[in-house]
């Protein structure tokens, strides 16, 4: 597996590798409720995708308690340029798609391009996408954009999560990569309410910490490498800053307010005036059921659309004016504009659609 071993928090590195397993001094409950054999939310997909569970890498994991710290077994990605040589066949591409529809669904953020890799599947004919560092989770984000899986600033291009796919991909994939987001989060808008409360009732998952990135990473490391540089960080982030560490913020379910983690590892809460909980960290699932249900059908129609434009160009898109694309039933239809039509239906047609980022961990 790759690690990034540099960051500090509270002045422990986030990552340290040995015997072929990940030392990980932050919660790991995130990462084990997606990829843990034996996760609630691993098992709850099972049965509703009925078994179809070939797009979702399962992991490894040890600990007492995997709320503050523990281990995850180290896996070993595919280099991104067999992955291009290869292909990814149509297969793959809708993996791929659910994959991206099960992270935006749940509000995952901070997968950047060393976050994000891909493995070969069981039947090694394959790749899985799979995203590691899940620290991030249930913010109240519509879009890939926001998850940093691809990008809404030109300044973050290649950064972005899916860089290693190579940029523009074959229509036909894209049809694929399209189906599968498109399968998975209308399965997850349609059982969202017993999801949601299943999750609510887990006491671990309700107290532990979900981070909250607040300014881009660089900034800090900025002022970490010149101490002497102007600078307008918080009291709360010089107090982490003196310590030689990256600020850490987080919340927690039962208490949706900023917090960080004092020398001796004590939870306070934020007091600075001024310093607010980003509305995407809002975590969506405090919410009541009619406003989740109306953002889980903008994660797909927005995701639908924005994962279309990131693949193609509008040249692109006018120069197929009058063509189709079909998989497994769904169309990418060009015709004053595009259309994706799912079994003769037309579901959703747009020309743009823009969304903007939070900072990235990175």
């Amino acid at each position: 597996m790759r690690v990034r071993l540099g960051d500090l928090h509270n002045g422990r590195a986030v990552a340290r590798a040995q015997n072929g397993w990940i030392e990980k001094p932050r919660p790991l409950l995130w990462e084990w409720l997606v990829y843990g054999a034996d996760s609630p939310l691993r098992q709850w997909l099972s049965k509703l995708l009925v078994n179809n569970m070939d797009f979702l890498e399962s992991m490894e994991f040890k600990g007492k308690e995997l709320t503050k710290e523990g281990f995850v077994r180290a896996i070993h990605p595919i280099d991104s340029e067999i992955l291009r040589a290869v292909g990814l066949g149509l297969v793959t591409a809708y993996n791929i798609g659910k994959m991206t529809g099960l992270l935006t669904w749940l509000g995952v953020t901070d997968l950047h391009d060393e976050n994000v890799f891909f493995t070969r599947s069981e039947d090694e004919k394959g790749f899985r996408m799979v995203a590691v560092d899940i620290e991030g989770i249930f913010s109240d984000l519509v879009s890939p954009k926001i998850t940093g899986l691809i990008p809404s600033d030109p300044n973050w291009i290649n950064n972005e999560g899916l860089s290693s796919l190579g940029g523009r991909l074959p229509w036909e994939s894209v049809c694929a990569l399209l189906k599968g987001y498109f399968d998975i989060v209308t399965k997850l808008n349609q059982n969202s309410e017993w999801l949601i409360g299943s999750l609510l009732a887990n006491s671990r998952v309700s107290t532990t910490p979900i981070r909250v990135l607040l300014r881009h990473t660089k900034e800090y490391y900025d002022v970490l490498n010149n101490p002497e540089m102007d600078h307008h960080f918080t009291e709360e982030e010089q107090r982490q800053l003196s310590m030689g560490s990256i600020p850490y913020f987080f919340l927690t379910l039962d208490r949706p307010f900023l917090q960080y983690f004092d020398i001796d590892g004590n939870r306070n809460p934020v007091t600075t005036q001024g310093l607010l909980l980003p509305q995407y960290a809002r975590p969506f699932i405090c919410g009541p059921l009619k406003a989740i249900a109306q953002r889980g059908q903008r994660v797909l129609e927005v995701g639908l659309f924005d994962i279309f434009e990131y693949f193609t160009t509008q040249k692109e898109i006018k120069s197929r004016y009058s063509n189709c694309f079909e998989y497994d039933g769904f169309k990418i239809v060009m015709k004053d504009g595009y259309s994706f039509v799912l079994h003769g239906k037309t579901a959703f047609y747009r020309k743009t659609g823009a969304i903007s980022a939070p900072p990235q961990d990175s």
